[in-house]
């Protein structure tokens, strides 16, 4: 994917490439018609002009582009489809409270179900892939237990944008601030932790 190859022009005839930054190749690969695929290995040499245009923003347009080609050759579905079943557990915290959490998903409609539950109360969300046809996304917040005096929210978010859209206006903003990319990096290395300790918990728990 380096950018050196070299194809016959019956490979593109007739397809629909879409490319979204320089990863033209794998577009290529993708919308093609070809049998084989053949790599040559070759060093890169330290460079002596110029300057890599791999940046933030090329960075985005490859994962646009990942996501264009997956929503396009049906991957997307298919990914959704089969990277998880269901899990549940227990969060344990070092100030004793825990809470509970339980993802469940039904194989083959594309629907993930995510239910936390704390001391107080618990959030439902039907299907956090994904939003209503106008955009829009609810969950339901509910407190007081599950008997007749329990207190039910729906609580309902409205968006003029689709959710992919959000996700990139986001990568944008952290892009033009760097404040807002120390906030994703902490963010993100508290959400790894916590991961990395729910599977290890799974892990140890495995025989059990």
């Amino acid at each position: 994917m380096s950018g050196f190859f070299v194809f016959r022009r019956s490979v593109v005839a007739g397809a629909r490439l879409k490319p979204s930054g320089y990863k033209i190749l794998l577009e290529i690969i993708m919308e093609g018609k070809f049998g084989d695929v053949a790599e040559v290995p070759y060093t890169f040499a330290t460079r002596s002009e110029g300057k890599s245009k791999l940046n933030a923003r090329e960075q985005i347009e490859y994962l646009k582009h990942i996501y264009s080609l997956m929503l396009r050759k049906g991957e997307l579905v298919r990914f959704f489809t089969f990277c998880a079943v269901g899990g549940s557990g227990v969060l344990v915290f070092a100030d004793g409270e825990t809470s509970t959490w339980n993802c469940g998903f039904d194989s083959g409609a594309v629907i993930m179900d995510l239910r936390v539950s704390g001391p107080v109360g618990s959030i439902n969300i039907d299907d956090f892939l994904s939003q209503d046809r106008d955009n829009s996304a609810q969950y339901l917040y509910r407190k007081g237990g599950w008997g007749p005096g329990a207190v039910k929210e729906s609580v309902r978010i409205d968006s003029a944008l689709s959710g992919a859209a959000l996700m990139f206006e986001d990568f944008a903003a952290a892009v033009a601030d760097p404040a807002l990319r120390e906030q994703w990096i902490r963010a993100t290395e508290r959400t790894q932790t916590l991961l990395d300790a729910a599977w290890q918990s799974a892990l140890d728990n495995e025989g059990n």
